[in-house]
Order: C-alpha cells, then sequence, then structure tokens
C-alpha cells in the first residue's frame, strides 16, 4: 500500500517489515520516512510514538513543538530541520541533525542540534548523553531514508549543503561506522575495511 503524501488519524500506528519503507506527509508539511522494521504512532497531529526501528523526520518552520515518545523518554524538537532518529537496542535514541536550526527539549536540558552531530539519548535519562562528528556527506550517500525514495525532501539542498560546509572543516577522517548503543555508557564502533 502506498501511503505517500498521507497522515495518519490520532491514534493510528504504522509499521514497516523487513525491506519496506514508508514515507508519511502531516498536516503542517511534516514528513516522516520510515526505514525498514519501524514501528510508530500518531499520538496528535504534531506527536508520535516511536516503538521501533528508524526514521527521518523533516520539520518545516512552525511556533508548535513537535513531540517525541520513545519507549523510555519523551522529547521535543522545536525550530524547522531534518533529523534521523533510531531506537537503539537499549532502549535509547540515536538523533542525527542533518539540517537546521533544531532544538532539543529534554525534561532538564535544552541543546541546538548541529547539522553532522550524532546524539546519543541514554533510556530514560532527561538529558543526552555522548556527542560524536560524523561525516555527513556519506550520511547523504548511504541513507536510504534519504536516496531510495521517488522524491526529495523539501530540505534535499540545504542537507547538501550542511554536508558541503562541513567538508571543509574536516581534518581527519576515520574509517567507522557507530552503530548501537548496547549501554548507557557503551555503543558499537566497527571499522571499515577499504
Amino acid at each position: 500500500m502506498d501511503y505517500t503524501g498521507k497522515w495518519l488519524s490520532i491514534g493510528q500506528a504504522a509499521s514497516t517489515v523487513q525491506g519496506m519503507q514508508m514515507e508519511l506527509t502531516g498536516p503542517s508539511g511534516e514528513i516522516l520516512r520510515l526505514g525498514d522494521q519501524t514501528h510508530i504512532r500518531i499520538l496528535h497531529s504534531r506527536q508520535i510514538q516511536i516503538h521501533q526501528g528508524n526514521l527521518i523526520l523533516y520539520l518545516p518552520p512552525s511556533t508548535l513543538p513537535f513531540l517525541i515518545q520513545t519507549p523510555t523518554s519523551k522529547l521535543a524538537l522545536r525550530e524547522s530541520g531534518t533529523i534521523q532518529l533510531q531506537i537503539t537496542s537499549n532502549g535509547g535514541l540515536k538523533l542525527v541533525s542533518l539540517q537546521g536550526n533544531l532544538q532539543l527539549q529534554l525534561p532538564k536540558e535544552v541543546e541546538d542540534l548541529h547539522p553532522g552531530k550524532l546524539y546519543f539519548l541514554p533510556p530514560g535519562s532527561p538529558i543526552l548523553g555522548r556527542q560524536i562528528d560524523i561525516h555527513l556527506k556519506l550520511v547523504t550517500k548511504t541513507s536510504s531514508l534519504l536516496k531510495d525514495f521517488p522524491s526529495r525532501l523539501p530540505s534535499h539542498k540545504q542537507i547538501r549543503d550542511a554536508a558541503f560546509k562541513q567538508s571543509f572543516f574536516i581534518k581527519q577522517k576515520t574509517p567507522m561506522f557507530v552503530g548501537d548503543a548496547k549501554s548507557e555508557e557503551e555503543f558499537d564502533l566497527l571499522l571499515i575495511q577499504p
């Protein structure tokens, strides 16, 4: 079934299976791209619950926050931008800012999210955990949620621009992939063989 351009009613859930992706468009222009094996529920017009999986969220300018619930946390995103979210196996959340000037609000912290940074939110934590610089250009080339859909996100040019600007500041690259968070203290780093 093709859900492109659709938004679910309040209380409805969307799930994808292995190899399936889905794009949903919100009433104010929000776009959710769900990766495979992802399960979400629409709680309100600007509020979702992510049970498992990963997604990209595009938020156009708005004065209203976009609220997100995970199995262990509640957070709000303000302003506009594009972000990738993934539930980790320990129940936490991995966030990758792709573009924009998003602001993350947690119970005990407010953080401006910078494109090209990966942020960990440990399970049940009121504050962010580790932050890592990532190679945004590599993300744009490899993320199926960015490249495997028939149409581009409205923020496609801004994501490319953010990756281009970041490339001027990268002094050294390490051939590693940041994987899953297994605990509040540890996460996987996988060496990529050339």
